[in-house]
C-alpha cells in the first residue's frame, strides 16, 4: 500500500465520518421536528376534545330544552273529541270573525293558536291568522276579547272550552276591535 493509497483511505474515511455526523445530526434534527409536531397535535387533539364535550353539553342542553318545548306542547293539544264538539258548536256562528295572538317564542301557544285557527275556519269563521306579540308583563292564561257585549255567548261556550282544557281564561271589551272574537294565548305555566 502506498502512501497514495492510504491517503485516499484517509479521504474516504474522513468523508464517511462527516456523512456520518450529518446523518446522526438530521436523526436528531428529526427527532426534535418530529417532538415538535406531537406537541402541536397533542394540544390541537386536546382542544378539540374539550371542544367537543362543550358542544356535547349544549346538545344534551339543547335535548332538555326541546323536550320541556315538546311537554308544553302536548298540555296544549285539543283532543279530537273536542275538535268536532268545538267545530259544530262555533258553526253556528258561521261568518263572525276571529283574531287570534299567542306570545312569541312559546312554541306550545303557537302549537295552540295553529290548532284553535284551524277548528274556527273548520267551523267557518273568518280567521284573521294567528299572529305572534311579545308582552311586558309575563301572560300566564288565555284573554278572550269581545268587540261588542252581544258577542257574549261565544266567548261563554269559549270559557266552557278552556274550562275543558283546564285552562284559565278572562274576558276583556274592547270595542276598538275590528273582529267579532279576539283571542290572546298565554303560557299554561
Amino acid at each position: 500500500m502506498n502512501s497514495y493509497d492510504l491517503q485516499t483511505l484517509v479521504s474516504l474515511g474522513s468523508i464517511v465520518q462527516w456523512v456520518a455526523v450529518i446523518l446522526i445530526f438530521l436523526g436528531v434534527l428529526l427527532q426534535v421536528y418530529k417532538f415538535v409536531i406531537d406537541k402541536r397535535i397533542g394540544d390541537r387533539t386536546a382542544k378539540y376534545e374539550k371542544a367537543i364535550t362543550t358542544l356535547k353539553t349544549r346538545i344534551i342542553q339543547q335535548n332538555k330544552l326541546l323536550q320541556e318545548r315538546r311537554d308544553k306542547i302536548k298540555h296544549l293539544l285539543i283532543p279530537e273529541p273536542l275538535i268536532s264538539k268545538m267545530t259544530t258548536h262555533l258553526s253556528k256562528y258561521k261568518g263572525a270573525s276571529v283574531r287570534i295572538t299567542c306570545l312569541r317564542e312559546d312554541y306550545g301557544a303557537l302549537s295552540f293558536s295553529e290548532q284553535l285557527k284551524s277548528v274556527f275556519q273548520n267551523a267557518g269563521w273568518k280567521v284573521n291568522g294567528v299572529h305572534k306579540a311579545s308582552f311586558i308583563k309575563p301572560l300566564k292564561r288565555i284573554v278572550l276579547v269581545l268587540n261588542k257585549k252581544e258577542q257574549k255567548p261565544k266567548a261563554n261556550y269559549m270559557f266552557s272550552v278552556l274550562k275543558a282544557l283546564e285552562l284559565n281564561g278572562i274576558g276583556k271589551l274592547d270595542k276598538d276591535q275590528k273582529e267579532d272574537l279576539g283571542i290572546i294565548i298565554g303560557s299554561k305555566d
